[in-house]
């Protein structure tokens, strides 16, 4: 029996956002969700758009995969805020906003899609984790599957600002069949220091700069996980 970690793949095209590239862009999201859109969901439509772009993806129809450690941090730093306010109620739509598969529903309901999607979060081997799980849809029937992660800046009042990580978002068109496999071996990072090395997807950043530069062994864990890595060429 062939286990999902076998499954081999390639990467079509890959999508990110940072701080430094300025305001995510929403048009993916339909004008009534994006009235009311998270700072992180928007970050990841807009790395989700950029891949789709790079690739072709359809989005109507291609399966997801979103990843995230923290998650919602900026609606659950508010939802803290009211709690310390007697007079203030939990406002059930921040609360509906507030789970770990709003980015997944929000880009599924605004692309009419009624396919497969998922949630799912590991630390700083959140990236290698989505991977594996659309690994596993391919084993099942899926030929192309959409692995997007993000993760946001630590509220201020949770972490001081000397240890907070910076905003970042990635995507990525992962179709069944290619040079790519997912396993664990010792191999060097390419470290990333600074807010963005400190957020539990900057392997994702790696991993676009390492596809760039057609490396043969990528760490996506930024040397602070588990040891995943992507290795390009035979076993």
């Amino acid at each position: 029996m062939v286990a999902a970690a076998d499954v081999t793949f390639a990467i079509l095209g890959c999508g990110r956002w940072t701080e430094a590239d300025g305001p995510p862009d929403t048009k993916l999201v339909q004008p009534m969700l994006r009235r009311r859109l998270s700072p992180l969901t928007a970050a990841m439509a807009h790395a989700t758009a950029q891949a789709a772009r790079a690739s072709g993806a359809d989005l109507g129809t291609i399966a997801t995969v979103f990843g995230s450690t923290h998650g919602e941090t900026s609606v659950l730093r508010d939802m803290l805020v009211q709690l310390t306010d007697e007079d203030a109620a939990l406002s059930p739509i921040a609360f509906a906003g507030s789970v770990h598969n709003t980015a997944a529903g929000v880009v599924s309901i605004s692309t009419n899609n009624h396919g497969f999607a998922t949630s799912l979060g590991a630390g700083h081997d959140t990236l290698a984790a989505c991977i594996l799980e659309a690994l596993g849809l391919m084993h099942a029937g899926h030929a192309d599957v959409m692995v997007v992660v993000g993760d946001l800046s630590e509220p201020e009042p949770l972490v001081p600002e000397a240890q907070r990580a910076a905003s970042l978002a990635a995507a990525f068109h992962l179709r069944r069949g290619g040079p790519l496999r997912l396993g664990r071996e010792l191999c060097a990072a390419l470290p990333l220091d600074g807010p963005l090395g400190r957020s539990p997807v900057a392997g994702a950043l790696a991993l676009i700069d390492g596809l760039a530069r057609a490396l043969p062994v990528v760490r996506l864990d930024n040397g602070q996980g588990s040891g995943w890595s992507l290795r390009s060429g035979p076993a």
